[in-house]
């Protein structure tokens, strides 16, 4: 019998947000690729490991579980920190020391690998130099911007374990021509989605903090102003995409009821990647302030309104214009409330 390799991921998985689960799909499936002839087992930290575990076909235990955690990592062959924009302390200090947690852990019990993150940023003193301290200690850094990459360079990490890549999600580009799946919208919203639409993908408050929602209404006045004329001048339908709906649901709401036009809010956590890829390749084009709903329109080939003031969607936008694109409409809230 051959002997079994584990390899334990670490994520934002389990939270119902899009982008996260696209990326864990896509961690799961390159190395059920890589690994075929080796009996290979994926453990996958959280928050819903029965829904991560039917979802992906993994095993997925508590995230927040430490017995579990331990039980886990002893003897696996590898853990995996990634991807997405896990060290970091700009939502909170909690990520990165959630993370950095887990990566101290594990350096005591098998080899550390950080897969597709944006690192940063860490502007508490004593949070930055335990990154550091810790990640100098990795087995190899796979990053998915440049200052990201730059920042481990400065840290010390030796040229051999250490790569430039992107968002793991870019490897979702085989799925952008895949046949639809049977998880798609049914009756009303299937038929009004396939009417010429705008898609937009919003980031609401952290759900603690929902009553941001009311600091935000000079921003919901003004973009619902603005897609009550887009609706008006190009004849479509604007759809709301709530990506992490938990975040993301209430904002669109409150904007959708703002606006004369008609509308329409879907939660697209509960269906297949493809079909959400498929979505956004339907629409005319796509007004986002997520990282992965502005890539998900890049891979399917649909013009794109970034707002947001996150230097990973700038990174994004600078990177497309580097590789030959056009340079990309960005506005900030601040600029789109000041629109009359």
């Amino acid at each position: 019998m051959k002997v079994k390799e584990k390899i334990v991921v670490s994520g934002y998985y389990g939270f119902g947000n899009v982008g996260d689960e696209a990326i864990l799909r896509v961690l799961v499936e390159e190395l059920k690729a890589r690994f075929q002839q080796q009996n290979l087992e994926i453990v996958v930290l959280s928050a819903d490991p029965a829904e991560t575990a039917e979802r992906h076909g993994v095993r997925a235990i508590d995230r927040w579980s430490l017995p579990q955690i331990l039980r886990e990592l002893k003897g696996a062959s590898a853990f995996l920190s990634g991807g997405g924009g896990l060290i970091q302390d700009a939502t909170s200090r909690r990520s990165a020391l959630y993370y950095l947690s887990l990566i101290a852990l594990a350096r005591r019990r098998c080899p550390v690998f950080i897969v597709g993150q944006g690192l940063g940023p860490l502007r508490n003193p004593w949070l930055y130099r335990w990154a550091r301290r810790l990640l100098r200690g990795a087995e190899f850094a796979m990053v998915r911007d440049e200052p990201s990459f730059k920042l481990l360079q400065h840290w010390g990490l030796a040229k051999e374990q250490l790569a430039l890549g992107g968002d793991l999600t870019w490897l979702l580009w085989p799925l952008r021509t895949s046949p639809a799946t049977a998880n798609a919208p049914k009756g009303r919203e299937r038929r009004q989605a396939e009417h010429p639409f705008v898609a937009v993908a919003l980031k609401g408050p952290r759900a603690r903090r929902r009553r941001d929602l009311r600091r935000l209404q000079p921003f919901q006045k003004a973009l619902a102003k603005q897609l009550d004329r887009l609706s008006e001048e190009l004849d479509v339908r604007v759809v709301f995409l709530a990506f992490h709906p938990r975040e993301d649901l209430a904002l669109s709401e409150a904007i959708a009821a703002r606006m004369e036009r008609s509308t329409l809010v879907l939660r697209p956590s509960g269906l297949d990647v493809r079909e959400i890829l498929q979505c956004i390749g339907r629409a005319k084009a796509l007004i986002g302030m997520r990282l992965h709903a502005l890539l998900f329109a890049a891979l399917m080939g649909r013009p794109f309104v970034a707002i947001s003031e996150e230097p990973k969607v700038e990174g994004l936008l600078q990177s497309l214009e580097r590789a030959g694109g056009p340079a990309l409409p960005h506005w900030t809230t601040a600029q789109l409330e000041g629109q009359h």
